[in-house]
Order: C-alpha cells, then sequence, then structure tokens
C-alpha cells in the first residue's frame, strides 16, 4: 500500500493527463546523476608553467593526469589541463563540494588562458608565429573543448551504496470505506423497494505490511536506473448482530440469487408483523495480496541562477511496472423469522486475480543542508479482473439457491501520497507518508429480485499512513 495501495475506476483520470504533461515537461530540462563517482581530496592550488615564464617545466615528460603528493608548485599544459578535467568531471557528478569544484574549475581555467596568453605574446614578441607551435595548439584547443561555465548537474542527495541494493519493510494502516451491500427489502402496493432493508456501509480500519527489494541496473537512456520488487496485503475482517427489522405492515423481501423455482425470492406478508425479522448477523472477510515490479529513473533538475531559493533545485522519479493481486471476498448475512419459523442466510465467495499496469511518479525537494527530502506523488494503476465466485441463500424448508459469479472488467485506481523521507545521506533511511485513493476493484454483489445475482467491481476510498524502513548497501 503506503503511496501503492492503489486505488479508484475513472476518478484520476484528469490528474493522470496533468501529471504525464508535467512529466513531459520535466524529462526535457533535468539532467540524470552518476551516484558511483567518489572524489578524493582537492590538490591545492596549481600555476601553469610556460616556456615563457622561464625554463620547460619539470614534469614535460610525465602523462597527463594529476601528480599528486609529489606535485610542484606548477605543472605544464598537459598536467593543468588533467586537473581541469577531473575538476569538470567531479562538478558533473556533483555531490555537497559541487559549488567548490565549479570554482575551482573555472580558476584553472583562467589560469589555462592566462598561460596560453603569456606564451602567445612571448612567441610574437619573438618573432615567431604562435599557431604553428604544438604547446599553443594543444592549450588552445583545451580551452575550446572546456567551456568557461561548466555544465554541473544537483548535487547528489543521499547515501550511495557499493552495492546498489535496497530492503524495505513498512507498517502502516488506512481506513476503508467499504461500497454499500444491501439485503431485504419491502413491498407495498406491488411497489418494490430494496433500499430500505439492511444496508452494510462502514468505514473499517486495518492494518497494511509490507515488503520489498530495490537493485540498481545502470544507466538507461542515460539515466541512473533501478528495478523495485515488492510484497503488500491487508485485512478487513467484520463481524457481529445487526439487529432486527421491521417492515412496518409491508411484505418482507427476501431477494433470491436467480437459482431454481424460487431464484426470484420470497415475500412475506405482514400478518400482523409475522415477518419481522427479529435478529440477524453479519460478517466480511476481505483481504488482499499484491505482488509489484517496476522500473524507475532518477532526474535532478536545479537552478542556477538562484540557489538560496526553496523551488531551485529538485528531482523527480518516474516508474512503470506490473503488478499482480490476489483479492478474497468472503461474506455472510443471515436472520430469523419466528413468525414464519424460518432462517435465512445469504453466502457469498469470490476470488479475484487482476493483473495490471502501474505508472506514477513522485517530486522530491531536499532540505538543504540536512539528511531530510520533503516528497509527493502520484499512482495509477489499471487492473485487468478476473473474478469468480458464487452467491447462495438458504431459507428453512426451501433448500438452496446458488449463482455462480463472474467478472472480468477493466479497472482504474490511483493513489495520491505526500510524505517525507529521514536519513536520505546514510544507509538506513525513514520514510514517513500520508495518502489517500481509490481501489477500484472491489467485490460487491447485487440481488435485485428479478435476475440473477450479478458480481460488480465497487470504488472504495481509502485513507492511510505508512512507516517504511529502507537498508541499503
Amino acid at each position: 500500500m503506503a503511496g501503492e495501495v492503489f486505488a479508484g475506476r475513472g476518478a484520476a483520470r484528469p490528474g493522470f493527463w496533468l501529471f504525464l504533461a508535467v512529466s513531459a515537461l520535466m524529462l526535457t530540462g533535468c539532467e540524470s546523476l552518476d551516484p558511483d563517482y567518489d572524489p578524493s581530496i582537492i590538490p591545492p592550488a596549481l600555476q601553469l608553467q610556460t616556456a615563457a615564464a622561464g625554463e620547460e617545466s619539470i614534469m614535460d615528460e610525465l602523462p597527463p593526469g594529476p601528480a599528486g603528493d609529489l606535485a610542484p608548485p606548477s605543472y605544464s599544459p598537459e598536467e593543468l589541463v588533467a586537473e581541469i578535467e577531473r575538476e569538470r568531471d567531479r562538478c558533473a557528478q556533483g555531490d555537497d563540494l559541487r559549488d567548490e569544484y565549479r570554482a575551482r574549475y573555472r580558476k584553472l581555467r583562467k589560469q589555462l588562458l592566462d598561460g596560453a596568453t603569456q606564451e602567445v605574446n612571448a612567441l610574437r614578441e619573438a618573432g615567431r608565429d604562435p599557431y604553428e607551435d604544438e604547446r599553443i595548439k594543444y592549450m588552445h584547443e583545451a580551452l575550446i573543448r572546456l567551456p568557461e561555465n561548466p555544465d554541473c548537474n544537483k548535487r547528489v542527495v543521499g547515501y550511495q551504496p557499493e552495492y546498489g541494493i535496497g530492503v524495505t519493510g513498512e507498517l502502516g494502516g488506512m481506513k476503508l470505506g467499504l461500497p454499500s451491500y444491501r439485503y431485504l427489502g419491502t413491498e407495498v402496493g406491488g411497489v418494490i423497494n430494496l433500499e430500505n432493508g439492511y444496508q452494510m456501509e462502514d468505514d473499517e480500519t486495518t492494518n497494511l505490511l509490507g515488503l520489498g527489494g530495490s537493485v540498481d541496473i545502470g544507466r538507461v537512456l542515460g539515466r541512473p536506473a533501478r528495478f523495485h520488487a515488492g510484497l503488500r496485503s491487508y485485512d478487513v475482517e467484520i463481524a457481529g448482530p445487526r439487529g432486527g427489522f421491521d417492515p412496518m405492515g409491508a411484505f418482507l423481501l427476501i431477494p433470491g440469487t436467480g437459482d431454481g423455482p424460487f431464484g426470484a425470492g420470497f415475500a412475506l406478508p405482514s400478518a400482523g408483523g409475522l415477518n419481522v425479522v427479529t435478529s440477524s448477523d453479519y460478517s466480511l472477510d476481505y483481504s488482499q495480496t499484491s505482488f509489484h515490479g517496476k522500473f524507475s529513473a532518477d532526474f535532478w533538475c536545479d537552478d542556477e541562477d538562484d540557489e538560496d531559493d526553496f523551488f531551485a533545485d529538485f528531482g523527480f522519479t518516474p516508474y512503470l511496472g506490473l503488478t499482480y493481486s490476489r483479492t478474497r471476498f468472503d461474506q455472510r448475512f443471515g436472520g430469523s423469522i419466528p413468525g414464519f419459523g424460518i432462517d435465512f442466510q445469504y453466502d457469498t465467495d469470490v476470488r479475484n486475480n487482476a493483473y495490471g499496469l502501474m505508472f506514477g511518479g513522485q517530486v522530491m525537494k531536499p532540505v538543504r543542508n540536512t539528511p531530510v527530502v520533503l516528497r509527493a506523488g502520484l499512482t495509477g494503476q489499471v487492473d485487468f479482473n478476473d473474478a469468480k465466485g458464487s452467491d447462495s441463500l438458504d431459507v428453512t424448508g426451501f433448500g438452496s439457491q446458488t449463482m455462480s459469479l463472474k467478472n472480468t472488467d477493466t479497472t482504474l485506481s490511483y493513489t495520491l501520497n505526500a510524505g517525507v523521507t529521514v536519513g536520505a545521506k546514510s544507509p538506513i533511511r525513514f520514510d514517513l507518508d500520508l495518502f489517500h485513493g481509490q481501489i477500484g476493484n472491489t467485490p460487491a454483489v447485487t440481488r435485485d429480485g428479478a435476475g440473477p445475482s450479478r458480481l460488480n467491481m465497487e470504488e472504495t476510498d481509502y485513507l492511510g499512513g505508512v512507516l517504511r524502513t529502507t537498508f541499503t548497501f
């Protein structure tokens, strides 16, 4: 569940179109991060050793690359260019020192430019063509290749695991607004009313349990990507007496399931109040276990012109995947009518296997200088249902009538979530989410006393919260 307990048919369609449009705009303007970069200590400031400044650098014969602790106070052009490239790569990969890397890149590039200018002037004063000199050619090509302002990505937010594997456990709760389940009715003067009998429409609470995992799968289309898998479940159990029902002089209707000679049901006259239901009991066991596998990618954007603005940098993670859920729905309702010496009981059993497509995304905003990230997201799910079961009615003296049920509707569900992540810079992360949505495929049986029982897929609103713990290594 937790942001991925998906739900609701049709109600989220406008939100999905807006969500997809915003996603398309965001994807065109964001850059991705490489999580595998581990920069070393920044070396001291360097000065370019040029021929015009004196004798050739003692490092001229060394291959390009940082010289580490043995570096003299000056570098050859090749060494300085290598150091500039190193700062460019650090800046592009991003992390908490991104701004320092950018500033150092610009400083070193200016030293290269100043050194090249000094070299050109010295060669011209000596009466030589500077652009026939290999040293000048090299520096000129490097200055063209290395822009004055490097393209730095969003600083890395979060702990970067060595193996890219995460394990998640979650625990939460939610409140379900179940569909209306109706039993019995009345008839007066030939007018049938099946709305004034028993109406089971409860707001029920349930616990959410989940386990999951993720693994980094490298880069897809240039973006760091991951594969996630998860298993979630919840169970709603209701049981207890529901009291009596007095038709108040009207006929008492007990709608049938459509099976056999009494499939339409029974109409009991008042006969002075003999058709009163004196007691009744109701029970419901509704549970769902779901599995999902999805792919996601990270996109980070920032506004280099205003880094003090709260909205200057944010991240976006779209995802797409497949789901499977198994729903068990067992419902019972029965009562006693002593005036007629009969008891009755409805029994409904449904099993639904739903295969679906899930899609959505999360927008993330790091709180600077803290391990906290704020999040909000939308998830949609299209389910292809394969529901089967039975609905039966037993009445004393008339045996049992049973009707097979089936439903293969396609339903739409959605979840809106908002939450906070704490511990984004450590191997253990905590996520707290609040969510709201609709489940689009809750079973509901309708009996009208004219035809067979019908199995429908109804909407269930829900609201809840979940605490998620993730360990990455």
